[in-house]
């Protein structure tokens, strides 16, 4: 591990449940101490309808706090912009790293030079295999999980991957400033798959870090924000594919993300969305209709 780097963790909350935050901003304490590693938490509080500093103990951190929700891209680049770090650790507010965490991001970062490192995010020891992979479509995403899953599942080492998540990812401080970070037209989900292909367009390695576990609760956001969730989710995804593929291909999605979206709420099924929630999404389909691009996703 190199000496002397500072590493600071920028952590988005908005209406965070005070506990899982408090069990996330406890584990880096916890990390920064067992690892011997300096730096601090940079928390920024994206318009809280109770400012975090009065839900959990922010005394030993560095907070910042947005007038508006500016969204998770947004957010996460102005904390990025406020360190004087080495390196940063994104981190999202339901997520808490192993104590050896710092030192393994560290260690992955050192062995792979000019790289994006992601953690090992893991929801009650099943690895969040989604986090990892890139897709365009629906179909192409429910064909790919299983067999990519079960490659994950047989790795004890760094390996390069499609994609980095925005929920555990370690960098250098001024290759995150280089790359942006996040495209500030992403409100909410996508900007971590935008980010990574621009990052591997420019021979940035993608790296997930075996052994830098982080436990993660998935859409802790969910229940309270479903359809907000769901609207964000639905520009992020037709966004992601009007900036990265051809038209026709970005078109298409849109096509097949109405109808997926239609049949879901017909059959119903497991999703922490509600069926209301899940129809949300066709106002996104139908405000980009086939147009080329259109204004940031607003709440």
């Amino acid at each position: 591990m190199p000496d002397n780097t500072k590493v600071d963790v920028v952590i988005v909350c908005f209406n965070s449940d005070p506990e899982l935050l408090q069990l996330c901003t406890d584990s880096v304490h916890a990390s920064y101490k067992a690892c011997g590693v300096e730096g601090s938490i940079i928390l920024v509080d994206n318009a809280s309808d109770k400012p975090v500093d009065e839900t959990i103990d922010t005394t030993s951190m560095q907070t910042l706090r947005m007038d508006i929700n500016v969204g998770f891209g947004r957010a996460v680049n102005y904390g990025v912009r406020t360190s004087v770090a080495d390196s940063i650790l994104m981190l999202n507010p339901d997520a808490a790293i192993a104590p050896d965490g710092l030192a393994q991001f560290l260690q992955s970062a050192a062995h792979h030079q000019r790289s994006l490192v992601g953690g090992w995010l893991h929801r009650d020891g099943v690895v969040q295999s989604d986090a990892y992979m890139q897709w365009d479509f629906s179909v192409s995403r429910l064909r790919k999980r299983r067999r990519f899953a079960a490659a994950l599942a047989a790795v004890d080492d760094d390996l390069i991957v499609e994609k980095v998540c925005g929920g555990a990812l370690f960098a250098d401080r001024a290759l995150l400033a280089q790359l942006g970070p996040f495209d500030p037209r992403f409100f909410l989900y996508g900007e971590d798959a935008d980010l990574s292909r621009r990052a591997a367009a420019e021979g940035v390695s993608l790296i997930l870090a075996r052994r830098a576990e982080v436990a993660h609760v998935a859409a802790s956001s969910q229940t309270s924000y479903g359809h907000l969730v769901e609207r964000a989710r639905a520009d992020a995804a037709i966004r992601l594919s009007a900036y990265h593929c051809r038209r026709f291909a970005s078109y298409f999605q849109r096509v097949e993300l109405a109808v997926v979206t239609l049949l879901g709420a017909i059959a119903g099924g497991a999703s922490s969305s509600s069926r209301g929630a899940r129809l949300a999404r066709l106002e996104q389909v139908w405000r980009w209709g086939f147009k080329r691009d259109v204004a940031p996703f607003q709440p």
